[in-house]
């Protein structure tokens, strides 16, 4: 389980550097951060900018994160873990339920 929180840690940190252009040579295009490839690799991050567009509309405002998005790559990195050990607990619950090995 802490192999799949590193892992999804990883997949959000990477996916907020090369959204907010700290990996140099990668540069994605926007057809391609909205297809089914890029929406997959940036999940995380996206998860997390969905979430400051619903609570900048509650608020009736926009927060004007332009020079404060660090927090952004943090919080990207939080969910990838959050998704990852999720998704670690649901194989191992159906393989559990449907494998015979563990019966």
């Amino acid at each position: 389980m802490v192999v799949a929180a590193a892992i999804g840690a990883a997949w959000g940190a990477i996916g907020y550097l090369v959204l907010w252009g700290y990996i140099a040579p990668l540069f994605p295009s926007r057809r391609f951060v909205v297809g089914a490839v890029g929406t997959t690799l940036f999940l995380p991050v996206k998860t997390v900018l969905l979430a400051i567009r619903g609570l900048e509309s509650l608020a009736g405002r926009s927060f004007e994160l332009a020079s404060n998005h660090a927090w952004i790559g943090l919080a990207a990195a939080a969910t990838g873990a959050a998704m990852a050990v999720a998704g670690y607990l649901v194989v191992r619950v159906v393989r559990k339920r449907f494998s015979p090995a563990y019966s």
